[in-house]
């Protein structure tokens, strides 16, 4: 049986942009950067990006850019699962379930 997920309170939290799956508003909240429609009872879009990823905490201009533009600036913190630092963007990308927020490595 699958367990329910605890729906998170949208009130008085900053709109930061749009969503690209569905193209609801995207908020700023303590944990995640989440989709309105997320929150809805009937799960219409899955779309949230955790504020911290690999380590690295992922600011909110940050996130405006992924939402805007489709990528980050390149980010210099990241700390691998073998604690390894590397650097590298964050880019929208497509998968089965929708857009994502995905690693794009430099050329170097």
């Amino acid at each position: 049986k699958k367990i329910p997920e605890v729906k998170i309170d949208l009130t008085g939290k900053e709109v930061i942009g749009k969503c690209p799956r569905c193209k609801g508003d995207v908020y700023d909240t303590e944990e995640y950067y989440i989709c309105e429609n997320s929150q809805k009872d009937s799960g219409a879009c899955k779309f949230k990006s955790g504020k911290k990823i690999s380590g690295q905490d992922i600011n909110q201009k940050q996130m405006i850019k992924i939402l805007t533009k489709g990528k980050s600036d390149l980010m210099e913190k990241f700390v691998s699962r073998y604690g390894k630092p590397f650097s590298a963007k964050l880019v929208l990308t497509e998968s089965k379930s929708g857009p994502r927020v995905s690693f794009e490595f430099p050329d170097d």
